[in-house]
Protein backbone atom coordinates (compact mmCIF):
# COMPACT_ATOMS: atom_id res chain seq x y z
CA UNK A 1 0.00 0.00 0.00
CA UNK A 2 1.22 3.58 -0.96
CA UNK A 3 1.57 6.02 2.03
CA UNK A 4 1.34 9.73 1.15
CA UNK A 5 3.46 12.22 3.28
CA UNK A 6 3.98 15.92 3.44
CA UNK A 7 7.76 15.95 2.24
CA UNK A 8 9.96 17.36 5.13
CA UNK A 9 13.22 19.90 4.90
CA UNK A 10 15.01 16.04 5.90
CA UNK A 11 13.67 14.53 2.11
CA UNK A 12 16.00 17.25 0.40
CA UNK A 13 18.47 15.36 -0.03
CA UNK A 14 16.78 12.59 -1.15
CA UNK A 15 14.89 14.36 -3.53
CA UNK A 16 18.06 16.37 -5.04
CA UNK A 17 19.34 13.00 -5.44
CA UNK A 18 16.57 11.69 -7.87
CA UNK A 19 16.12 14.74 -9.25
CA UNK A 20 20.09 14.64 -10.74
CA UNK A 21 19.43 10.76 -11.80
CA UNK A 22 20.37 10.34 -15.48
CA UNK A 23 17.37 9.36 -16.54
CA UNK A 24 15.37 11.72 -14.86
CA UNK A 25 17.40 14.24 -16.24
CA UNK A 26 16.53 13.16 -19.47
CA UNK A 27 12.94 12.73 -19.56
CA UNK A 28 12.55 16.33 -17.16
CA UNK A 29 11.75 19.69 -19.05
CA UNK A 30 14.90 20.77 -17.57
CA UNK A 31 17.84 18.79 -18.50
CA UNK A 32 20.52 20.55 -16.79
CA UNK A 33 22.46 19.15 -13.19
CA UNK A 34 20.72 20.90 -10.59
CA UNK A 35 23.59 22.04 -7.62
CA UNK A 36 22.67 21.40 -4.10
CA UNK A 37 22.45 25.33 -3.50
CA UNK A 38 19.98 25.83 -5.77
CA UNK A 39 18.40 22.37 -5.19
CA UNK A 40 17.95 23.66 -1.22
CA UNK A 41 16.86 27.55 -2.11
CA UNK A 42 13.94 26.06 -4.28
CA UNK A 43 13.53 23.44 -2.02
CA UNK A 44 13.03 25.55 1.27
CA UNK A 45 10.94 28.17 -0.69
CA UNK A 46 8.53 25.41 -2.02
CA UNK A 47 8.03 23.77 1.30
CA UNK A 48 7.02 27.47 2.64
CA UNK A 49 4.91 28.30 -0.58
CA UNK A 50 1.45 27.72 0.69
CA UNK A 51 0.40 26.90 -3.07
CA UNK A 52 3.11 24.00 -3.70
CA UNK A 53 2.05 20.92 -2.33
CA UNK A 54 5.02 18.04 -1.65
CA UNK A 55 4.21 14.74 -1.08
CA UNK A 56 6.68 11.86 -0.70
CA UNK A 57 5.27 8.65 -1.22
CA UNK A 58 6.42 5.21 0.35
CA UNK A 59 6.11 1.80 0.51
CA UNK A 60 6.70 -0.65 2.72
CA UNK A 61 8.51 2.01 4.55
CA UNK A 62 10.81 2.41 1.55
CA UNK A 63 10.43 6.39 -0.13
CA UNK A 64 9.33 5.31 -3.40
CA UNK A 65 8.87 8.75 -5.03
CA UNK A 66 7.58 12.34 -4.87
CA UNK A 67 5.13 14.26 -6.25
CA UNK A 68 4.27 17.90 -6.39
CA UNK A 69 1.68 20.23 -7.43
CA UNK A 70 1.84 24.30 -8.08
CA UNK A 71 -1.42 25.81 -8.26
CA UNK A 72 -2.69 28.76 -9.55
CA UNK A 73 -6.29 29.76 -9.20
CA UNK A 74 -8.30 27.03 -10.28
CA UNK A 75 -5.45 24.93 -11.73
CA UNK A 76 -2.75 22.83 -10.39
CA UNK A 77 0.19 21.45 -12.27
CA UNK A 78 1.67 18.08 -11.31
CA UNK A 79 5.11 16.58 -11.55
CA UNK A 80 5.96 12.89 -10.12
CA UNK A 81 9.70 11.58 -9.64
CA UNK A 82 10.05 7.87 -8.87
CA UNK A 83 13.24 6.65 -7.17
CA UNK A 84 14.96 4.93 -9.74
CA UNK A 85 15.76 1.86 -7.65
CA UNK A 86 11.34 1.56 -7.95
CA UNK A 87 11.19 2.16 -11.32
CA UNK A 88 9.53 -0.51 -13.29
CA UNK A 89 7.59 -2.03 -10.45
CA UNK A 90 4.39 -1.02 -11.39
CA UNK A 91 4.22 1.58 -8.88
CA UNK A 92 3.46 5.19 -10.17
CA UNK A 93 -0.06 4.49 -11.08
CA UNK A 94 -1.20 4.00 -7.84
CA UNK A 95 1.27 6.51 -6.40
CA UNK A 96 0.01 9.10 -8.62
CA UNK A 97 -3.63 8.44 -8.13
CA UNK A 98 -2.79 8.39 -4.31
CA UNK A 99 -0.74 12.00 -4.38
CA UNK A 100 -4.06 13.49 -6.49
CA UNK A 101 -6.43 12.09 -3.52
CA UNK A 102 -4.07 13.46 -0.84
CA UNK A 103 -4.25 16.73 -2.93
CA UNK A 104 -8.21 16.92 -2.72
CA UNK A 105 -8.18 16.47 0.96
CA UNK A 106 -6.59 19.38 1.44
CA UNK A 107 -7.48 21.98 -0.73
CA UNK A 108 -10.42 24.04 -0.79
CA UNK A 109 -12.79 22.08 -3.75
CA UNK A 110 -15.46 24.61 -3.28
CA UNK A 111 -14.87 25.11 -7.64
CA UNK A 112 -13.92 22.26 -10.08
CA UNK A 113 -9.62 22.58 -10.51
CA UNK A 114 -7.58 21.33 -13.65
CA UNK A 115 -4.54 19.47 -12.76
CA UNK A 116 -2.09 19.79 -15.85
CA UNK A 117 0.34 17.97 -16.59
CA UNK A 118 3.50 18.98 -19.29
CA UNK A 119 5.39 15.60 -20.14
CA UNK A 120 7.90 15.16 -23.12
CA UNK A 121 6.92 13.73 -25.93
CA UNK A 122 9.63 11.15 -25.76
CA UNK A 123 8.77 10.44 -22.16
CA UNK A 124 6.18 7.76 -23.38
CA UNK A 125 6.47 5.90 -20.05
CA UNK A 126 4.80 8.99 -18.18
CA UNK A 127 2.58 9.50 -20.98
CA UNK A 128 1.03 6.15 -20.82
CA UNK A 129 1.21 6.68 -16.75
CA UNK A 130 -0.66 10.07 -17.09
CA UNK A 131 -3.56 8.77 -20.09
CA UNK A 132 -3.89 5.60 -17.82
CA UNK A 133 -4.92 7.46 -14.78
CA UNK A 134 -7.70 9.35 -16.01
CA UNK A 135 -6.23 12.37 -18.22
CA UNK A 136 -6.41 14.21 -21.27
CA UNK A 137 -4.98 14.92 -23.99
CA UNK A 138 -4.96 18.59 -24.74
CA UNK A 139 -2.19 19.63 -26.82
CA UNK A 140 1.76 19.56 -27.92
CA UNK A 141 4.04 22.42 -28.15
CA UNK A 142 7.26 21.98 -29.82
CA UNK A 143 8.84 18.96 -27.86
CA UNK A 144 5.90 18.61 -24.72
CA UNK A 145 2.42 17.15 -24.80
CA UNK A 146 -0.39 18.90 -22.45
CA UNK A 147 -2.67 16.94 -20.37
CA UNK A 148 -5.02 18.00 -17.92
CA UNK A 149 -7.78 15.94 -15.26
CA UNK A 150 -10.69 17.71 -14.09
CA UNK A 151 -11.25 17.61 -10.18
CA UNK A 152 -14.20 17.52 -8.91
Amino acid sequence: MIEVLKALPEHSNLIWKWVNDPHTQLMSINTEHVSWDDHSKWFDATLKNQNSYIYMLQNNSNFIGVVRFDRELNSVEVSINMNPEFRGQKLSKPSLLAAIFSFKTEIDMTNKMKIIAKIKTVNTVSIALFLSSGFQFIKQTTDLNHYELLLK
